[in-house]
């Protein structure tokens, strides 16, 4: 998926946060969503495409993998 496709995504959610290692980075926002070199930023990785894996649950988008970003998810 490229960022053409992230970009209707976000109609859908109200945010972001994205898994990269050891670091999760929120993004949030109410509104208009922010500009697309900044989702592109969070979302894709070096190949241009979205990175693995991604989840949207309700509004919120996950991109990566940590067990604390996935661990927020749990009742």
């Amino acid at each position: 998926m490229e960022i053409s496709a992230v970009v209707g995504l976000l109609k859908r959610i109200n945010s972001i946060s994205t898994a990269n290692r050891s670091k999760i980075a929120r993004l949030e926002w109410e509104g208009p969503a922010p500009n697309t070199d900044v989702v592109a930023g969070f979302t894709l990785g070096p190949s241009g495409f979205l990175r693995a894996p991604t989840v949207i649950v309700g509004r919120r988008m996950l991109v990566g993998f940590s067990e604390e970003l996935y661990g927020e998810l749990a009742p």
